[in-house]
């Protein structure tokens, strides 16, 4: 009886340790997939960045300013002598 009882015990552990095993490695797959989608995240957001980086240095640039200034905010250029008067003058 202690024998029987015994070997249900040991295999009853065996298939416990078995179905634990396969846990274990389902999760360490399913987090190794969510690792590689998150890092196929980073880059797409580090390639996003790198976009819009070149893309604020590209506005700012001397012409874009200077087309904004003109269209926009109905600026013009002046000359010296006109930045004379608009100093005397107020």
């Amino acid at each position: 009886m202690k024998n029987r009882t015994f070997l249900i015990t040991v295999i009853l552990s065996n298939i416990t340790f078995v179905i634990l095993l396969i846990h274990k490695r389902s999760a360490v797959t399913e987090l190794m997939y969510k690792k590689q989608r998150q890092e196929q995240a980073l880059n797409l957001l580090a390639q996003k960045e790198n976009k819009l980086k070149h893309e604020l240095c590209n506005l700012q640039g001397r012409p874009t300013v200077k087309a904004y200034a003109k269209k926009y905010l109905g600026m013009s250029p002046i000359s010296i002598a006109q930045m004379k008067k608009l100093t005397t003058h107020g």
